[in-house]
């Protein structure tokens, strides 16, 4: 073979193992932050920010208290980790134009399965209430950190009462800072103190965040 030939082979195989060297990197480099990264389960927040604060003036929304319970349903793919789920939630109310509270106690959010489509009344496999409200009297995005692994599947965040006495608002639209209109998704309901289920494609300000899970605790 000719000299020019045999060089011409030798460079044309170092320009293949420096590409091969600079994709085994790059795999190496990327592939576990990827696997380990946080992603988006649901996010109905639309065009307000988790620090946007919304006036009680001309919001509407849902009240959680002892005889309704809701939240939305979500659906996992893979073995998913749980790591935040948060709401728009006010304590308060506007009544004849002034602010009353009657409850400062904290909500609580229920991880439940779906059972044909609707939240399972016999299972919840994990509860965690959301931190006490430093602006009750607005509209505030507060969550909550699970940590909870969960397999493939359907299931329900569901805001409840953390105790008696324990009321909320969670938004669905507002007007003041600016007009907002929160995205729909599926909502499931529990009405006690019968137990009846239903569900709705309505606007409810929510977010659930997750990142691949390692064991599968439910």
């Amino acid at each position: 073979m000719h000299i020019s030939s045999i060089k011409s082979h030798i460079t044309s195989f170092r320009i293949i193992l420096a590409l091969i060297l600079a994709l085994s990197t790059q795999i190496l480099t990327f592939s576990p932050v990827s696997a380990n990264s946080t992603f988006t389960v649901l996010d109905t927040l639309g065009t307000a920010t988790t620090s946007t604060q919304f006036q009680l003036t001309g919001s509407g929304g849902f009240p959680v208290y002892s005889y309704q319970q809701l939240g939305p349903m979500f659906v996992l793919t893979k073995t998913t980790e749980i790591t935040e789920i948060g709401v728009f939630v006010t304590y308060c109310e506007l009544l004849y134009g002034a602010v009353e509270c009657p409850s400062l106690k904290p909500i609580e959010v229920q991880i439940r399965p779906a059972v044909n489509g609707q939240p399972d009344l016999s299972k919840v496999l994990g509860t965690f209430v959301l931190p006490k409200p430093r602006h009750p009297e607005v509209n505030a995005y507060q969550s909550v950190h699970p940590h909870l692994t969960l397999r493939p599947g359907t299931y329900f965040a569901i805001f409840a009462p953390h105790g008696d006495g324990s009321t909320a608002g969670l938004l669905s639209n507002a007007i003041l800072p600016f007009s907002y209109q929160a995205n729909s998704t599926t909502i499931g309901f529990i009405f006690q103190p019968d137990g009846r289920t239903g569900t709705g494609l309505l606007g409810l300000a929510v977010r659930i965040l997750g990142k691949q899970g390692h064991r599968e605790d439910h």
